[in-house]
């Protein structure tokens, strides 16, 4: 039940009046590849296991909270994966 409360204020209330909703312009899109890029591969980390959402939204100005970026990245994976194969 904490957990719970503190996702529901982590995803959906946390910087809720600066947060951006919709579609993800491109220039979203590259800046969250670079984050995410920047914290796992420049270091030797794993892209599934060693993201740090909330620092990813923190790079993102808070515009974008941590569930939208974490969800936004799989389906950016997902879409390359498509694109390849």
């Amino acid at each position: 039940m904490a957990s719970d409360c503190r996702d529901r204020y982590r995803n959906h209330i946390q910087n809720s009046e600066d947060r951006a909703a919709g579609p993800w312009k491109k220039e979203e899109e590259i800046r969250l590849t670079q984050i995410v890029t920047d914290m796992t591969v420049k270091q030797g980390k794993d892209m599934d296991n060693d993201v740090f959402w909330s620092v990813v939204s923190q790079g993102m100005g808070g515009k974008r909270g941590r569930q939208q970026c974490r969800i936004k990245w799989y389906f950016l994976q997902a879409r390359d994966f498509d694109t390849v194969y």
